[in-house]
């Protein structure tokens, strides 16, 4: 990507964007404005249908969560008020 040819504009850095020869900013927040909001995965070298491992590996990571969430016991659901304080007394102290 950061070949000398690339850099300066000979080279596309992708099929939609090159490196613009001059050293205006609007020039360059151009082409970030044309870049799309979701990348091509076969510009980075992956297959066409990566977007499902990654919705797999969200899903499972929030079924684990909520499965965690789950087994918490009623005790630890209840207010105690000797944790809270022994837990915030810093924040207390540095606040008076």
């Amino acid at each position: 990507m950061f070949k000398d040819s690339t850099l300066r504009g000979q080279e596309a850095l992708s099929d939609m964007v090159t490196v613009p020869q001059s050293g205006n900013a609007r020039d360059f927040q151009g082409i970030i404005h044309k870049v799309p909001e979701y990348d091509v995965p076969s510009q980075f070298g992956l297959p066409a249908n990566i977007d499902r491992s990654v919705q797999r590996f969200n899903s499972n990571a929030v079924i684990t969560q909520l499965k965690q969430l789950a087994a918490v016991r009623t005790e630890e659901l209840r207010f105690d008020k000797a944790k809270w304080t022994a837990g915030l007394s810093p924040i207390v102290q540095m606040w008076n």
